[in-house]
């Protein structure tokens, strides 16, 4: 029985033969009223010293006999104990996993992952915080979309490229930001919280882009020009994209043109285009080169993907 205990007493009780040699016996008395013999290959023992607090097992009896309880053995010459290097590998593990679901929906390498995951790593084990300056270069499917109709506004009305996201409140931003948002809503399905964030506004304005995009279009000329020039152009884009019609179809055209399923998949990625949909079986270390693979298969066609 396993007990811990402060070494009250301990007495030299006499030496007797055993098959290593001579062996010393010591009376070990404990605070806890507890007291047995123990045998030392030492005349002068040092694992029970008197006034020390210490774990030792107890073997009741006749004549009970104590023992020192010995920590877990170091290993791998680094001064980390075996324990110590399982919680390494769960924490490791539950980092990648982390790190796989935060880049998810990106355009990354497996590269970019393990970096991610260290950082999770670091911030665990050491507390060390992330650098707030790194840049991930994880560019979500309809962010991108986003930002390619905002560089066709901006191009069409000559105004410099990002400037939709400026805090400027110029009548002419202002109608450019209502239409894209309205185009990215209604042709694209392209979520609010993505728009606001590439508008650099909040999410609750794309709804009043929405509510009063006819309106707008009915009773304002420079709206209605504006809408048109920027519509047109879109669509002319577009037109030279198409969607597919059946979800069987696509899955086919997907595995013919090189992308590639895992039976036990740790990623799903969801595939639409049009009214279609099917799902990618993929899995945390190959997900990356799955999501590119998707994209250079459908680079002529409409489509948005949805990590899962």
């Amino acid at each position: 029985m396993i007990k811990k205990s402060k070494v009250k007493k301990v007495q030299a009780n006499g030496t007797w033969e055993g098959k290593f040699g001579m062996m010393y016996k010591f009376e070990v008395e404990f605070e806890d009223g507890n007291a047995g013999e123990y045998s030392s290959k030492t005349q002068d023992q040092n694992k029970f010293i008197e006034g020390q607090e210490m774990e030792y097992e107890f073997i009741d009896g006749n004549f009970p006999k104590v023992k020192p309880v010995y920590q877990q053995p170091q290993s791998f010459g680094g001064g980390f104990k075996k324990d110590d290097n399982v919680q390494k590998m769960i924490v490791k593990q539950s980092s990648l996993k982390s790190a796989v679901d935060y880049c998810s929906k990106g355009n990354c390498s497996p590269a970019d992952v393990i970096r991610v995951a260290q950082e999770f790593v670091d911030w665990v084990m050491e507390d060390k915080k992330p650098n707030e300056n790194n840049e991930m270069p994880f560019i979500m499917t309809e962010e991108m979309n986003f930002k390619n109709l905002c560089d066709l506004t901006t191009t069409l009305l000559g105004l410099p490229k990002g400037s939709l996201a400026l805090k400027s409140r110029k009548r002419t931003l202002q109608v450019a930001r209502a239409i894209a948002g309205y185009i990215a809503r209604s042709e694209e399905d392209i979520h609010r919280t993505v728009i606001g964030k590439g508008l650099n506004r909040n999410r609750s304005l794309i709804y009043h882009y929405e509510k009063t995009h006819k309106g707008n279009y009915i009773s304002c000329p420079i709206y209605r020009k504006t809408f048109n020039l920027i519509y047109k152009a879109y669509k002319d884009i577009g037109g030279t994209k198409e969607v597919f019609l059946d979800n069987n179809f696509m899955k086919h055209h997907l595995l013919k043109n090189g992308v590639k399923e895992v039976l036990n998949p740790d990623v799903l990625l969801e595939v639409k285009s049009g009214q279609s949909v099917c799902v990618i079986k993929t899995s945390y270390f190959d997900f990356s080169n799955q999501l590119e693979n998707v994209k250079l298969a459908l680079k002529n066609y409409h489509f948005t993907i949805n990590i899962i």
